[in-house]
């Protein structure tokens, strides 16, 4: 069997940001004054739909960052449950706050291309990988000292960019495909509209 180059997910991301998001107080706010916060089961919506909280409620760490990979970090181990399951920031979701319940994985572009460590941290392999990390009694999370060590292949640059291309070319596609859903609701909401006039 081939030996596969791998690094450590440390080794990928930009030092300090392997971690949980910080609490911050939930103040509610009007749209203007405040960002859609996203929670774990949101997190896995098409079109997540979130509380708005005070923007002075909340710090940079909170708001979404291209690229990142959002992972859901407490709950428990069913097979159907969330928990370990990874979301790509992209598009409009960077306008977006996200709860301290989540993991974030932002890999640093000059060692691997962010939608590249995206596809690894959505496979079913990084999915067991960071469940066999698990601790807790009911309510798991991630060992905190084990997750940065966890492998992750390391294939040649060359690749790693058609990967993240193909992500990127997906996720475009995706929230191009939500805003035109969104535009056909409304017109056929304005014709009905309309017609009762």
């Amino acid at each position: 069997m081939a030996k596969v180059e791998s690094r450590t997910l440390d080794d990928l991301c930009v030092p300090g940001t392997l971690s949980r998001g910080g609490r911050f107080k939930r103040i509610d706010a009007d749209q203007g004054h405040a960002y859609q916060m996203i929670g774990q089961k949101e997190l896995f919506w098409l079109k997540p739909e979130g509380r708005w909280i005070a923007k002075s409620a909340m710090d940079d760490d909170s708001l979404g960052i291209a690229g990142a990979v959002m992972v859901a970090a407490q709950g428990t181990l069913g097979e159907s449950e969330l928990y370990c399951r990874a979301e790509f920031v992209w598009g409009p979701w960077t306008k977006m706050a996200f709860s301290e319940h989540i993991l974030r994985v932002i890999a640093d572009e000059a060692v691997m291309p962010r939608g590249c460590l995206y596809a690894f941290m959505r496979s079913e392999t990084a999915f067991r990988m960071l469940r066999s990390i698990s601790v807790g009694s009911k309510l798991q999370d991630h060992h905190y000292k084990l997750r940065g060590q966890l492998p992750v292949p390391y294939p040649p640059r060359e690749v790693q960019a058609q990967i993240h291309n193909k992500v990127i070319a997906a996720y475009e596609a995706r929230h191009r495909a939500v805003a035109l859903n969104d535009e056909a609701i409304s017109m056929v909401e304005q014709s009905i509209g309309g017609a009762k006039d």
